[in-house]
């Protein structure tokens, strides 16, 4: 009886995978709810912490921030865990790495950047010890993030060179495309527009060819910053508002907030008509960035609308948002986002009526 459930489980975490894929976020939702039924009944902590890792990578999927953290958190019982599991030895689950990659993007999204760092470190360290390249591409892959928010631009191209090795010693094609995409990404942040903008959309494009659309993460946002730096503002806000649509249909609501920043972003750069559509659209950020917890991407959004208000003279208004949010974010976090927020929010106590 302890064999057939474990088959199960082994079915449905393929099952789990499938849906991951094809972005049915409710659908891998219910899989990981069923998996760690069965896990339950076989009283092996290698299985419960399959189901837990599906459980938390679901719910981060679909915006659930504080849920998926639980489901993540690193218990000493499962520190170490290597579970290798696959219907025909072609995907390998390495438990703990995907715990810690977990909590480090669940801790980003929060704003607990200090604490995501240091679990980024270990997801990184876990994936090495794995002597799985797939297991060290996907680590190195869904943690640069953080590397990136933190302007780390050392490290940031050191994994982004190491991953972009390892992808095509090892004829990983999708982590190749990613890797394209976060050099795109780390480009944006050295201001290179001409290198970084047809990295992006060549990242893009190899994702929905090979069907990874899974694995685009927030170049959408990234290509949309830079078609707007280069004024090309109507393909910004057609590729923004085709994201927005996919992931409202698939129920992963991980990149709303973002979105409908990046939609906001375009608007107010567009023309002055487009500011009341743009505070719509950034107000819906951050109403997106509350009910997720997703305390730095909440800052971000106030802090651009309350440079839309200061454009507007509406200091008052202004001040409220971006102090309200500051308010919400952790005490001693330093990034460029809390940099930024706090210079607007200079000025606005100071009365400047326009930020540069």
């Amino acid at each position: 009886m302890q064999g057939d459930f474990a088959y199960e489980l082994r079915l449905l975490s393929g099952l789990f995978m499938y849906y991951r894929w094809n972005i049915d976020i409710n659908g891998a939702l219910d899989i990981a709810s069923r998996s760690k039924e069965v896990a339950l009944k076989t009283e092996d902590p290698d299985d419960m912490a399959l189901a837990e890792s599906m459980l938390g990578a679901a719910n981060h999927l679909a915006g659930n921030h504080l849920v998926a953290l639980k489901h993540f958190e690193i218990r000493p019982e499962l520190l170490g865990v290597r579970l290798c599991a696959s219907a025909r030895g072609n995907t390998c689950f390495i438990t703990a790495s995907l715990l810690l990659v977990g909590m480090a993007r669940c801790l980003l999204y929060r704003g607990l950047l200090d604490q995501s760092l240091d679990y980024a470190k270990r997801a990184i360290e876990e994936g090495e010890k794995s002597g799985h390249p797939a297991t060290l591409c996907r680590s190195l892959s869904l943690v640069l993030p953080v590397y990136l928010a933190l302007a780390d631009s050392r490290r940031s191209e050191q994994y982004i060179a190491q991953l972009t090795e390892l992808a095509a010693a090892y004829s990983l094609k999708p982590y190749r495309a990613v890797a394209t995409g976060l050099r795109g990404q780390w480009l944006l942040l050295q201001n290179d527009l001409r290198e970084a903008i047809p990295l992006l959309k060549r990242a893009l494009e190899e994702l929905h060819t090979q069907r990874h659309e899974m694995l685009n993460m927030d170049f959408v946002c990234d290509l949309g910053a830079g078609l707007i730096a280069i004024g090309e503002h109507q393909e910004a806000l057609t590729l923004t508002m085709s994201a927005i649509e996919a992931q409202h249909r698939g129920g992963k609501f991980l990149y709303m907030p973002a979105l409908f920043r990046m939609k906001g972003l375009i608007l107010a750069s567009r023309s002055a008509e487009d500011y009341f559509e743009a505070e719509g659209s950034l107000l819906s950020a951050i109403d997106w960035a509350k009910r997720q917890s997703a305390t730095l991407f909440e800052l971000k959004a106030a802090t651009d609308l309350a440079e839309l208000l200061l454009k507007q003279g509406r200091v008052p208004e202004a001040y409220k948002h971006l102090s309200a949010a500051l308010d919400r974010t952790p005490a001693g976090i330093v990034s460029p986002a809390h940099k930024r927020a706090l210079q607007i929010l200079s000025r606005l106590q100071s009365g400047t009526e326009a930020v540069g």
